[in-house]
């Protein structure tokens, strides 16, 4: 949670963590998502779309479910709020897609999101412990971000 706030609070980071998560799963055309390559990194025989690079529903749909499973998001009300601002962003651009400066905002918003429910579960953690333990969810936030 601390680590999310950390990101959050400082938008230089923010920014660049987005702007990587954009980049690494945006922009691929649909067919090539559905191929099975969506996964893989971009590779050097893809030549970027003229127009800005935006996500489709199902790209946002994809970075959402990893946000959630890698920070560990389990709250049914927090995954619920989630389901919201997704549903909420959905509306906004359907048909469209999502360009990266929206992106940002929508990512803040997913974060925010899972920070609270990691510091409720911390300090639950905390209570039952008396201590804070590390969770799993420090270790796959550092693996969305490359953090040490």
């Amino acid at each position: 949670a601390r680590r999310i706030e950390r990101t959050l609070n400082d938008p230089g980071c923010l920014l660049k963590e987005c702007d990587e998560l954009f980049h690494l799963y945006g922009g691929l055309p649909d067919e090539e998502a559905d191929a099975g390559s969506f996964w893989a990194p971009i590779t050097s025989g893809w030549s970027a779309p003229s127009a800005p690079p935006r996500l489709s529903v199902r790209q946002l749909g994809v970075i959402t479910q990893i946000l959630i499973d890698k920070l560990g998001c389990r709250s049914e009300p927090v995954l619920e709020r989630i389901g919201e601002i997704y549903h909420t962003a959905v509306a906004g651009y359907r048909g469209t897609g999502m360009g990266h400066i929206e992106f940002r905002g929508y990512v803040a918003s997913v974060l925010t999101q899972i920070q609270r429910e990691l510091e409720d579960r911390g300090r639950l953690t905390e209570d039952a412990a008396g201590a804070v333990e590390p969770s799993a969810a420090a270790g796959a936030y550092d693996a969305i971000t490359g953090a040490e």
